[in-house]
Parts: structure tokens; C-alpha cells; sequence
């Protein structure tokens, strides 16, 4: 394939991007290798993976069907974060005659893909809820496992919710203005 000719005259729009900065942080990302962003991913992997397996066995041996849903959230997440890192692989292509402006928007693509299995696993886990809260049941106990499996989970997630957001902020992602922690 041939690589895009960088000769052409420049519209004043972009001279302007140029001059401020903003064109060359853009293609500065894009063309990135994504090693920060394929690492926190991974990490993120590993860790669902982890407390998936955590919370099914917890769940399975306690009879928490609130275990039980969080084990199918972290499962969904396991999802969203292979089809994050098929995005960063992606969208780090050079321009080419097909897409002239590179293939960042694949990341885009992968953020709607990833926000529409998390709605359709809430949906999931909302309709379950309801069909539970509307049958006669006996009383909840309380198990210190499922409690202590639950903290350990609130925990990891926060962490890597704050890893992934300083990646973000250190990467200029388009997602960094979505959360300021």
C-alpha cells in the first residue's frame, strides 16, 4: 500500500491545527504504538478475569445471586476489554489512499461497541432484578464471604478505573475529557 502524500497544500484550518498544536498531539496519539494503553488493558484483563473466577466460586458456594450478576458484570468486562485492545491495535494504522486521516476512529467505533454490551448486561441484570423482587423469597442472610468478595472487587475496579484514567490524560485519548478525577 502506498503511504499518503504529505505534499499537498494545507487548507488554513489545518495551518491552524498546525501552528496550535492540536493537529500534531492528534497524530502524535494516533501514531503511538498504544504500549500504556495495551498495558492498563491487559492489566484490566488479567484483574476481571480474577475477580470473575472470585466472585462465580463465592457466589456458587453462598447461593448470592448478587455475587452471581456482579460474576456476569465482570465476565461483560472481560468483553469490553478485548474488544479494547483489538481498538488500540487498530486505530494505531498509519494513513493509507483508503483512509487518508488514519484509522483512529476504530477507538470510536470500539466505545460504542463496548457502552452497548455494558447496556444490554445492565438491561440483563435490571430485568433479572425485578423478576426477583416480584416472587415470594425467604429472608436474605448476609455471608461474609460474598460482603468481603464485594470489597475486594470495589477496591480493584477503583484502582483501575484511576490507572486508566491517568493513561488516558498521559496518551491525550478523546476520552480524557469525560472524567476528571
Amino acid at each position: 500500500m502506498k503511504t499518503l502524500q504529505t505534499n499537498k497544500k494545507k487548507s488554513g484550518f489545518s495551518r491552524m491545527l498546525v501552528r496550535t498544536g492540536c493537529l500534531r498531539r492528534h497524530y502524535a496519539r494516533q501514531f503511538s504504538s498504544g504500549v500504556e494503553e495495551k498495558r492498563i488493558t491487559m492489566v484490566g484483563l488479567y484483574a476481571n478475569v480474577g475477580l470473575t473466577a472470585l466472585k462465580g466460586v463465592v457466589a456458587i458456594q453462598s447461593g448470592s445471586t448478587v455475587l452471581m450478576a456482579d460474576a456476569f458484570h465482570s465476565g461483560s468486562d472481560i468483553c469490553s476489554d478485548i474488544v479494547s485492545l483489538a481498538a488500540i491495535h487498530y486505530s494505531r494504522k498509519p494513513p493509507d489512499e483508503i483512509h487518508p486521516y488514519g484509522y483512529g476512529h476504530y477507538e470510536t467505533l470500539a466505545t460504542v461497541g463496548v457502552s452497548s454490551v455494558l447496556m444490554g448486561g445492565g438491561l440483563g441484570l435490571g430485568y433479572h432484578a425485578l423478576q426477583n423482587a416480584l416472587e415470594t423469597q425467604p429472608p436474605l442472610q448476609m455471608v461474609p464471604a460474598a460482603m468481603s468478595v464485594a470489597l475486594i472487587s470495589v477496591i480493584a475496579k477503583e484502582w483501575l478505573f484511576r490507572s486508566t484514567v491517568d493513561v488516558g490524560l498521559k496518551t491525550h485519548s478523546p476520552g480524557k475529557y469525560l472524567f476528571r478525577v
